[in-house]
């Protein structure tokens, strides 16, 4: 499914506002955390499926993906505030 360009810059603003909290998260949990990506070789566009990442929070076993911008580095940062709002749900169990 693709996104309308305003879903799109709403995403990307969104993300933007997140930055303080994505990076003092990074910076919390160095060393805890499990990136993958499912680069493939060759092509000139990349698809949806090549810019999928997966994020694991290693303490909690938290595992979260994203996939919904063309943007890897979007879909890293969407990937963080995933992560943040699941440990957040699950210590609030």
């Amino acid at each position: 499914m693709k996104m309308s360009k305003f879903i799109s810059t709403y995403v990307e603003d969104l993300v933007y506002m997140c930055g303080d909290i994505i990076s003092e998260f990074l910076k919390e949990n160095e060393g805890n955390l499990l990136w993958e990506s499912n680069k493939k070789s060759g092509g000139q566009v990349a698809g949806w499926g090549d810019l999928t990442i997966n994020l694991t929070h290693l303490p909690t076993g938290i595992k979260v993906s994203c996939w919904e911008h063309r943007s890897q580095h979007i879909n890293r940062q969407i990937c963080v505030i995933r992560l943040i709002l699941e440990i957040n749900k699950k210590q609030n169990e």
